[in-house]
């Protein structure tokens, strides 16, 4: 046998094809893991899209039962009874200070649906959820000291002193969706009566 037909024990060609294979499949290991991570990004982006858009559309809705919840109170001509029963989603001036959980309960108890949205673009889902509560909260002086100064037929002078305060609140709550909760204070005058 001469030494040219003979493989060369300390040839690096011959070496190298076994780590040649090693590199390629190290490489696509590490180019499946990067595709795997992508699409993962890509899914939740998605995701994190779609619960934005949910909690838009929420919100708008959430957004006009509030509105809505708004107008009751300003036409409300007298405010209901201190203690009285909720009737039509207006409820008058609790007896105590009412805890969150409290105020939780007696919206679930007399909170009224908002009606349909008017040309309703929005495809909220669950819309027989989007509800609101009005809440009698007592009567205050629009302007600190304003009952004290009085007119020329010993009542108060400003017609305007006296306000009823009513609390809002609107809530969009649907099993595995976004949830949202407005509230606002709205400021009525008060009828003529004398003064607290």
């Amino acid at each position: 046998m001469s030494a040219a037909s003979r493989p060369c024990l300390h040839d690096p060609r011959a070496r190298q094809r076994g780590n040649t294979l090693l590199v390629v499949l190290v490489l696509l290991l590490v180019m499946t893991l990067l595709a795997l991570a992508s699409l993962r990004i890509g899914n939740l982006e998605e995701r994190m899209t779609a619960n934005l858009f949910d909690r838009g559309l929420a919100f708008q809705a959430t957004e006009a039962a509030l509105r809505e919840g708004e107008r009751l109170a300003r036409s409300s001509s007298t405010p209901p009874a201190a203690g009285s029963d909720c009737v039509n989603g207006l409820c008058g001036k609790p007896q105590s200070v009412l805890s969150e959980q409290q105020i939780t309960a007696l919206f679930k108890k007399n909170a009224r649906r908002a009606s349909p949205l008017e040309k309703n673009t929005l495809a909220v889902p669950n819309p027989d959820n989007v509800r609101y509560l009005v809440v009698h909260r007592g009567r205050a002086e629009s302007t600190h000291g304003c009952s004290r100064v009085l007119g020329p037929g010993g009542g108060i002078k400003d017609p305007l002193c006296l306000i009823e305060a009513y609390q809002v609140e609107a809530r969009y709550e649907a099993p595995d969706r976004a949830v949202v909760v407005l509230r606002s204070v709205v400021h009525v005058p008060a009828p003529s009566s004398p003064s607290p």
